[in-house]
Order: C-alpha cells, then sequence, then structure tokens
C-alpha cells in the first residue's frame, strides 16, 4: 500500500470556559493530538495538524452558518484545538492506539471529541459526513504524491498479523459453529423425547 492513515477517535469531557475540565484537558470540542506521529516525523505531524485544524474548523463553520440559516441559534461554537493536552502521546510511556499505530509505520491521529459534539453530530447525518470528509482531505493532502512508490515500514508486519488472526479466528468460528450444532442437535433431541412422551 502506498500510505496509510490511522484515525483514533475518543470522546472528552465538555469543555466549561476556564473551569476545572479546560484547566485540566484544555478548551475544546474537537482535540487534534498528533504527539504520536511527531516523535516520528515532525514536518509531517506539524503539517497534518495544521490541515487537520483547518480542515475541522471550516466544516464546524460551515455547519453553523446551515444551523442559523435554519433558525437554530442554541448550538455553541465548536472549537478545533491542534494543541490540546491529550496528543496520542502519553508521557508515562503507556502506548496509545496512534503511538502503536505510528510503531507499525502509519501515519496515525487521535481526535477527542467533546460529548456535545458527539451528540449533534449523531444528530446530523450531513455534518457527519462533512466531518468525515474533512478528515479524509485533510489526510489526502499530505499523502505522498502518485507514483512515488512510499510505503510505510510495519505494513507488511501489520498484514501479517491480520492475517494470523484471521487465520485463527476462523478456527474458533468453526469450533463455535460445531458446538452450537451440537446444542441445537441436542435440543431437537429433547424435542423429539418430549413430543413422544406425550
Amino acid at each position: 500500500p502506498v500510505g496509510s492513515a490511522h484515525v483514533d477517535v475518543h470522546g472528552r469531557r465538555d469543555p466549561d470556559g476556564g473551569g476545572p475540565v479546560s484547566a485540566e484537558i484544555g478548551d475544546g470540542d474537537c482535540d487534534v493530538g498528533v504527539g504520536a506521529l511527531e516523535a516520528v516525523n515532525v514536518e509531517l505531524a506539524d503539517s497534518l495538524g495544521r490541515a487537520l485544524k483547518d480542515g475541522l474548523d471550516r466544516c464546524l463553520a460551515g455547519w453553523r452558518r446551515r444551523r442559523e440559516a435554519r433558525g437554530e441559534f442554541d448550538s455553541p461554537a465548536y472549537a478545533v484545538n491542534a494543541r490540546p493536552v491529550l496528543t496520542g502521546r502519553r508521557p508515562d510511556g503507556r502506548l496509545t492506539l496512534s503511538h502503536q499505530g505510528c510503531s507499525l509505520g502509519l501515519v496515525s491521529v487521535q481526535l477527542e471529541l467533546s460529548m456535545r459534539l458527539r451528540r449533534a453530530l449523531v444528530g446530523d447525518a450531513q455534518a457527519t459526513a462533512d466531518f468525515a470528509n474533512a478528515i479524509v482531505d485533510a489526510l489526502a493532502s499530505r499523502a505522498p504524491p502518485p507514483g512515488r512508490g512510499e510505503t510505510y515500514a510495519g505494513i507488511a508486519a501489520l498484514d501479517e498479523h491480520v492475517a494470523k488472526n484471521a487465520r485463527h479466528d476462523a478456527k474458533v468460528a468453526r469450533v463455535l459453529n460445531a458446538q452450537l450444532e451440537r446444542i441445537d442437535l441436542e435440543r431437537e433431541v429433547e424435542r423429539v423425547r418430549r413430543g413422544v412422551g406425550d
């Protein structure tokens, strides 16, 4: 594969405008965490972080304009934070999914979405699609040009791991299905016995 991306989406608490939550994890409804990618490629992390912030800012501003055009003025102005506390790279050494993705050679970022933003997106299919497209567009804008032949280290290892797990999962599925068939057979035998006994 030429360039592979991974976006790890999490929930975060709603910002409270300088209160204890904001003091602990910052003000933002969408935190763009590129800390894990920064440890691997500072230039890509900076440019992708900016692209995500710009694209998501445009998306959320357009959504707000559409809501206001419909007479919906009670929604907050959602904020994108490109320098959040929750960066996707933990200082205690524990590996986040985005850190693990980067260690496999993926372009991996972490997005933390506030509860109020998640609830609003769930209620608006167009906004959800626009939000997803903003992420895809930002990632695509930083992808290697076609024909460069760049691949990311670790993709083969990831493919091998997925294939191994798929083989294991197939074995587990065969055993489970055999057990379910036996249970179904035992239930059928019991049903027939009850019917004969009557």
